[in-house]
């Protein structure tokens, strides 16, 4: 079950959190809403173990890579709610397995416009996230478009802020990172962040 509370003040711990964010609880991470209109962003309570080489080799290799989730990660289910329909798409874990030896940072950003629509609630989208790493590893970071399509927000990819958001609290720049998606509007988000 969630809980919702307003954050006072800043989260030093959380880059990219500010005052009058909403935070919200799961189990296993803490979810925060940049204002109303914002992205949900999520940390892991217990965030994923150092790379073995710790950085990424070559100058101009990405620092992160953020994926999009349905279509690239896993198998593309439209309405999605139950944990158990998770299926991992052909080579993601062993592609999520190389970056981490390599050092390079996982993220995901991904448009759930369900959450609006009432058909996903935030626990089922924690269980989802929950099974999907536990059936490709952790991610360090979520971004996650709650907003309809006809909202207007400026995280909702095409838009960059999920690519913003993802990279504020990796603390990385966005040239520093490649998005890896399945549609056009991945490569549109990537292209104007």
């Amino acid at each position: 079950m969630a809980v919702r509370i307003r954050a006072t003040t800043p989260r030093p711990d959380h880059p990219g959190t500010e005052a009058g964010s909403v935070v919200l609880r799961a189990p296993a991470a803490t979810w925060y809403q940049d204002g109303a209109a914002g992205p949900l962003l999520r940390i892991p309570r217990h965030p994923p173990p150092a790379a073995a080489t710790g950085t990424p080799a070559g100058a101009g290799a990405p620092r992160a890579v953020l994926f999009d989730r349905d279509g690239t990660l896993v198998e593309d289910v439209p309405h999605n709610t139950d944990p158990a329909r998770l299926r991992p798409r052909p080579h993601a874990r062993e592609a999520l397995e190389v970056l981490r030896a390599a050092g390079v940072r996982a993220a995901v950003v991904t448009n759930q416009p369900d959450l609006a629509r009432g058909v996903l609630t935030l626990p089922q989208l924690e269980a989802l996230q929950a099974r999907m790493e536990e059936l490709l590893g952790p991610v360090e970071v979520t971004a996650v478009c709650p907003h309809l399509p006809e909202a207007g927000c400026g995280c909702r990819k095409p838009a960059p802020g999920l690519v913003h958001a993802a990279c504020r609290l990796l603390r990385l720049a966005p040239a520093r990172t490649v998005v890896v998606g399945d549609i056009g509007t991945d490569l549109l988000a990537a292209h104007r962040a």
